[in-house]
């Protein structure tokens, strides 16, 4: 141990900890004390309450004693890549499939 976690010490963590720290099911915030954490901020708006609303129900199907914690912005992130991408496969002409 280097004697870092005493008073007098502070540390910065950054969004991947806090997202860590969040999932967590039970934490002791007293023992935080001194932890100063960043994390993005992501505009609520009312089509990412729908998307976090239909993630909770897909979840809670799958794994029913699983405790839901929010979407978090790599959930976000990986849904707007796979939209993308899903578009751009619909819009795609396949002139390479007979007709």
């Amino acid at each position: 141990m280097l004697g870092m976690m005493g008073e007098g010490y502070a540390w910065v963590v950054t969004t991947k900890t806090m997202n860590f720290l969040d999932s967590l099911d039970s934490l002791d915030y007293e023992s935080m004390a001194g932890i100063v954490g960043l994390k993005y901020h992501i505009n609520v708006s009312i089509k990412s309450q729908d998307l976090a609303l239909r993630w909770r129900r897909e979840l809670q199907q799958i794994e029913s004693n699983l405790e839901i914690k929010d979407l978090n912005l790599v959930g976000l992130r990986a849904y707007d890549v796979v939209w993308v991408l899903a578009e751009a496969i619909e819009r795609q002409e396949y002139s390479f499939l007979p007709v």
